[in-house]
């Protein structure tokens, strides 16, 4: 089902009457049923209007039937309090396993990531000491990394971003876009996309006012004179301009734009002087600056990630973004070792929508237990920083560069995954071990975030009740990983190595519950995969024949793909598939690598 999980106040939606809670029953007189109906909505939404929309009021569908006896939703309810009173952590992991109501899983997370125990008359002393701890974590670290007071320089998110925000004539308006870099504290050119209309006399949108404000630095003439003087005048829509800062600092040839006021000879100069000036600085000023800087950069760069997290969500709007930014930095700052990685937003994303999404009814909780008086709306951030943060003690090993070769890093779980897969499907095994398709090419993303970035944030979250309700979470995980790739085995045995790579980086839409039944087959023994016949095998056949001389010798036959991954992630890091140091935006505010870039900041 499809329920409406927040109103804008004041917005369309809410003048029309409909509050959280109400179901999602018919678009355009087609029944939507499933997350996979969804999907069809939300692209038609983008695509089409105006949109007939029938929903059904959460107020009237009643608890009880018409008969007197208790619902199925009722009785499941009763199961899951009477699993909290009786302190029994098997029984409620057992339950968990199965899927939580939304109304009990903000407090079976906390529960099963091991923020509070099972032992409901000891929530609010635990609950009470970790606000209060996060509190002075917020006082400690979150006035480090400011670059202006005013916060200036940090951009918004940029109006527009969101499908609810599109009006049908600017969904397909033309328009043009010029491109105005300005340098950054890494030295580094900053691209903010300026929009304009092409009727004259248009005001300009949100969108362009936050690019315009981001491009342009306060207070600072040698770089709009920069500006000005490459940019050529309000005609030149198509000009890109390298940051000619970069090129002073580092030596690199530059060709002096035209213009009154030579740009890059002020940008040299500039440089030297701040050279200057730091070659005069004390030791302990120039440390302290140097931490600054990189402060900030922490934090613009967590700033960019959280944008691009789930933008097609109204959940995440600018204020869940600050939330997540504080939440990640103040991680950051705890955690020298590893800091911030790329893809951490990822994991954090899930959690902040289940704690900071409410229950639609009250009543729909429990009337046992009290949930109010643990205030777990009003402190949903500092629930949500130490889960993140537990969350993150089972997985920082596959986030650490170091570990990377450890049996608990990032290639020792590509193995794990790869050795259970020839073991399920030893057709598919070897025919993505002969079109040498390592494992980091794609359960890299895979293992990192979860799933988070393969499935519909809400599978995402039915996913995680089963991966949470496990200590092995990352057996289900790879257990799960393996059932994906069993499930598109006649495309992978009929695919070449485009087709493979295609395939297993932008996973297809497919309905959870399949995923979900396979995992559970494989976890208990009962299945495997029939061998291969027909066309498919005769294409994986000949695919395997033709790669296999090109192969190691043996490594078909063998068990270990060190080599292979060690080689792999060399290649990743080096930034060929959009890794460190070259984040590329995509659709929709995304990435366009497939993979996340694993660029630390310890």
């Amino acid at each position: 089902r499809v329920d409406v999980t927040e109103v804008s106040e004041g917005g369309l939606a809410a003048s029309f009457g409909l509050r959280r809670g109400d179901r999602l029953l018919l678009l355009d007189g087609t029944p939507v049923e499933s997350f996979t109906d969804y999907r069809d909505v939300l692209g038609r939404l983008r695509e089409q209007r105006p949109l007939e929309l029938v929903f059904a009021s959460a107020s009237a569908a009643p608890d009880r039937p018409a008969d007197g006896q208790p619902s199925r939703s009722s009785e499941t309810k009763e199961r899951f309090e009477v699993a909290l009173l009786s302190k029994d952590m098997d029984r409620i992991r057992r339950l968990a396993a199965g899927g939580i109501p939304e109304s009990f899983r903000p407090v079976y997370w906390r529960i099963l990531l091991n923020y509070l125990s099972a032992d409901v008359t000891e929530w609010e002393r635990t609950l009470r000491r970790q606000r209060d701890l996060y509190a002075t974590y917020q006082s400690e670290f979150l006035s480090r990394g400011i670059a202006s007071a005013d916060g200036s320089s940090r951009p918004s998110r940029l109006k527009g971003q969101g499908w609810w925000e599109q009006e049908p004539e600017l969904a397909t308006r033309t328009v043009k876009t010029a491109s105005v870099p300005a340098p950054s504290r890494s030295d580094a050119g900053v691209e903010a996309e300026v929009g304009a209309e092409e009727e004259a006399g248009a005001e300009p949108s949100g969108a362009e006012e936050t690019a315009e404000r981001v491009a342009t630095p306060d207070d600072d003439p040698a770089l709009a004179a920069a500006q000005a003087g490459a940019q050529g005048g309000p005609e030149n829509d198509e000009t890109v301009l390298a940051d000619p800062l970069s090129a002073a600092l580092t030596g690199e040839a530059h060709e002096e734009p035209s213009g009154e006021k030579d740009a890059f000879q002020l940008f040299k100069e500039r440089s030297l002087r701040e050279k200057e000036r730091r070659a005069k600085l004390p030791e302990h000023e120039l440390r302290a600056l140097e931490q600054h800087e990189q402060d900030v950069e922490l934090r613009e760069t967590i700033w960019k990630d959280v944008q691009r997290t789930h933008p097609g969500f109204h959940f995440f709007a600018d204020a869940r973004c600050e939330v997540m930014e504080r939440i990640l930095f103040i991680y950051a700052m705890l955690n020298p070792g590893i800091q911030y990685v790329q893809g951490m937003n990822e994991v954090l994303a899930p959690i902040m929508f289940v704690f900071g999404n409410p229950p639609a009814e009250r009543s729909a909780t429990s009337c046992r237990i009290d949930f109010d008086r643990f205030d777990f709306e009003a402190n949903y951030e500092a629930d949500a920083f130490f889960c993140f943060c537990n969350l993150m003690g089972d997985m920082r090993d596959v986030y650490m560069q170091g570990m990377d070769s450890d049996s608990g890093g990032i290639k020792g779980k590509g193995e794990l995954l790869m050795s259970q897969l020839r073991e399920i499907d030893p057709d598919v095994w070897k025919h993505l071990i002969a079109l040498k398709i390592d494992p980091q090419f794609f359960a890299l993303r895979w293992i990192t975030t979860l799933l988070s970035r393969e499935l519909m944030l809400p599978d995402t979250v039915r996913l995680w009740d089963t991966l949470f309700s496990d200590p092995s979470r990352f057996g289900v995980l790879l257990t799960s990983c393996t059932a994906m790739i069993t499930l598109q085995r006649e495309e992978l045995l009929a695919g070449d190595f485009s087709v493979c790579i295609q395939t297993l980086q932008k996973y297809p839409p497919t309905d959870l519950e399949s995923i979900l039944q396979r995992a559970r087959a494989i976890r208990a023994g009962a299945w495997r995969a029939e061998p291969a016949s027909g066309p498919n095998a005769a294409a994986a056949a000949a695919v395997v024949a033709s790669a296999a001389a090109a192969l190691p010798k043996g490594l078909l036959n063998g068990t270990s793909l060190t080599g292979l991954a060690s080689a792999t992630g060399d290649f990743l890091r080096k930034g060929i598939f959009g890794g460190r140091g070259s984040p590329t935006e995509g659709g929709e505010g995304r990435p366009s690598s497939p993979l996340p870039w694993r660029q630390s900041h310890g």
